[in-house]
C-alpha cells in the first residue's frame, strides 16, 4: 500500500516494456471510434437553428454516455494488461457486454455530482450580470469558483476507482462501486492527484506533437492508475500467480518490504 508516485510508474513501464503495440491499438480504436461519431455531430450542428442547437446538445450527451461504455472496456483491456492476463480485441466490448446501465448511471453520478459544487458560482454569475455592483461581486464570484473547483475536484477523485470496482465486480451496482470508490479513496486522494499531475510534462509532450503523442502516453497513464487501484486494493501486496514467461518480468515482491 501507499507506493509512491515514481514505484507505480516504474511499474507500468516495465509491463509496457517490449509490449507497447497492443495497449496503443486499444486506444487507437477507442480514439478512432469516439473522433468519428463527435466529427459526425459537429457536421449537423448549425447555431443559427435552435433544433439544430438543441439535436447537437442531445445528441452530445447520449454520445457521452455511450463513451463511457467505451471507457469501461478501454478500462477492461488495461486491467487484464496490468496483471499479465491475456488482453485483446474483444475486451473493449467489456462494458457493453457486463450491464452498460451500471457504467452509463456511475458516469451520470459523477458528472452532476461534480457539476453541484459550481451552481452556486454560477448562479452569482448570471445576477451579476442583471446588476449594478459588478466590482463588488467579482471577488465573491471567484472565491466560489475557486471553492468549487476543489470540492468537485474532491468529489471526482473520491469516485475516480468506480469503473475498476465495476470491471472487478460485474454484481456491483452504479452506487455501491461509487460508496467504494469513495471508502477506497479516504486518504488517498492526494496521492491521486499528485500521480495525474506527474504527467503534466507528458501530457505538453503530446500537445506539442498534435496529439499523436498521447497514443503512448495515454496507455501509459493508464495502466499506472490501474496499478494505482491494484495498490488500493492490497492486490500488489499478495502473492502473484504463475504468469507466462513473456510476462514473468515484473518482480512485485521487492515493493513489498518497502516502508513507506
Amino acid at each position: 500500500m501507499n507506493r509512491s508516485s515514481s514505484e507505480l510508474k516504474s511499474l507500468a513501464k516495465k509491463r509496457l516494456s517490449g509490449r507497447y503495440g497492443g495497449p496503443v491499438g486499444a486506444y487507437a480504436i477507442i480514439f478512432v471510434i469516439t473522433f468519428i461519431i463527435n466529427s459526425i455531430l459537429n457536421l449537423i450542428y448549425n447555431e443559427e437553428s435552435a433544433a439544430s442547437v438543441i439535436t447537437y446538445y442531445s445528441a452530445t450527451i447520449i454520445v457521452s454516455l455511450l463513451e463511457s461504455v467505451l471507457t469501461a472496456g478501454l478500462t477492461h483491456y488495461f486491467l487484464n494488461f496490468a496483471r499479465g492476463r491475456a488482453s485483446e480485441v474483444k475486451d473493449l466490448t467489456y462494458g457493453f457486454k457486463n450491464h452498460p446501465d451500471r457504467f452509463i448511471v456511475a458516469t451520470l453520478i459523477i458528472m452532476f455530482g461534480s457539476a453541484i459544487f459550481l451552481i452556486p458560482a454560477a448562479i452569482l454569475t448570471v445576477f451579476m450580470s442583471y446588476s449594478n455592483t459588478i466590482l463588488l461581486l467579482i471577488i465573491p464570484v471567484v472565491l466560489l469558483y475557486v471553492a468549487g473547483i476543489v470540492f468537485s475536484l474532491r468529489f471526482t477523485l473520491g469516485c475516480s476507482q468506480a469503473f475498476y470496482i465495476l470491471n472487478d465486480d460485474s454484481e456491483a451496482g452504479a452506487l455501491e462501486a461509487i460508496r467504494k470508490s469513495r471508502e477506497m479513496m479516504v486518504g488517498h486522494k492526494g496521492r491521486l492527484f499528485f500521480l495525474i499531475l506527474s504527467f503534466f510534462g507528458w501530457s505538453l509532450l503530446g500537445i506539442c506533437s498534435c496529439g499523436i503523442g498521447f497514443l503512448w502516453i495515454t496507455p501509459y497513464m493508464s495502466i499506472t492508475q490501474c496499478f494505482f487501484y491494484m495498490d488500493l486494493t492490497g492486490e500488489l501486496d499478495m502473492k502473484q500467480p504463475e504468469a507466462p514467461a513473456a510476462e514473468a518480468d515484473i518482480d512485485y515482491g521487492k515493493y513489498n518490504d518497502l516502508n513507506m
